[in-house]
């Protein structure tokens, strides 16, 4: 469990980069456009992310220049990424907001203010500040000062409803973060049949080009071959 958990901590900080890559350039879609039907599977998206694209490209277009104006335009945003940046974000910094009043002890030290192991309620706060301070909780580091042996750590031990919260946070958050940069293996049928009838499975992401095949009469589709 604590090895899991550290890992999945670890993850969110090391691919927060990516997400920020990502946000201006294009990420894999799944189901992938291929086949006549492999197509009309990809347009059968959910409601409320369709939704809340046309309203959020509506307000863009709403603070747009006219073209006859000096400037540039700003590049499309992927709306996805951003999603999933600001849930991960807002999951974990009400985490670390929560957790943090717990076990933290409030600054009643006039050294304790300046302890940068400390977490903050103001000021920047990032998704991967809360997972290293959230990591660095997990793995019991003291938070002491080294120049101030004589001051107490400003924390107390997680609880085990402490590390339960956290599992489940970093989990979901990691989960999320694969999903949105296509990082992990996945399979679906599809809705549209084979021409034999027979139920179609694609499977893809994890880095691999996305493959379909029919469960009974065995035909493949693959994007090369579309």
């Amino acid at each position: 469990m604590t090895a899991a958990t550290d890992r999945r901590l670890y993850d969110i900080t090391r691919h927060w980069d990516n997400l920020t890559d990502a946000l201006d350039g294009h990420t894999a879609q799944w189901p992938p456009a291929g086949k006549a039907d492999l197509l009309r599977a990809l347009d059968t998206r959910d409601a409320d992310e369709v939704a809340y694209a046309r309203a959020h490209a509506a307000h863009r277009r709403s603070r747009e220049r006219d073209p006859g104006q000096i400037g540039e335009v700003a590049a499309p945003i992927n709306l996805s990424i951003l999603d999933t940046m600001r849930a991960v974000e807002a999951a974990l910094l009400h985490l670390a907001d929560t957790i943090a009043a717990d076990i933290q002890r409030p600054a009643t030290i006039p050294a304790d203010a300046a302890n940068p192991a400390r977490w903050r309620y103001a000021g920047t706060r990032t998704a991967p500040q809360a997972a290293l301070w959230l990591l660095a909780r997990w793995d019991g580091a003291s938070g002491r000062l080294p120049r101030r042996p004589g001051i107490p750590s400003p924390f107390t031990a997680l609880t085990d409803l402490h590390r339960a919260r956290i599992t489940t946070v970093a989990d979901g958050a990691a989960a999320r973060i694969e999903q949105a940069l296509d990082l992990v293996g996945r399979e679906r049928v599809l809705a549209e049949p084979c021409r034999c009838g027979g139920c179609i499975t694609m499977r893809g992401g994890g880095g691999g080009d996305p493959v379909a095949r029919c469960g009974a009469c065995g035909q493949v589709w693959t994007l090369a071959a579309a």
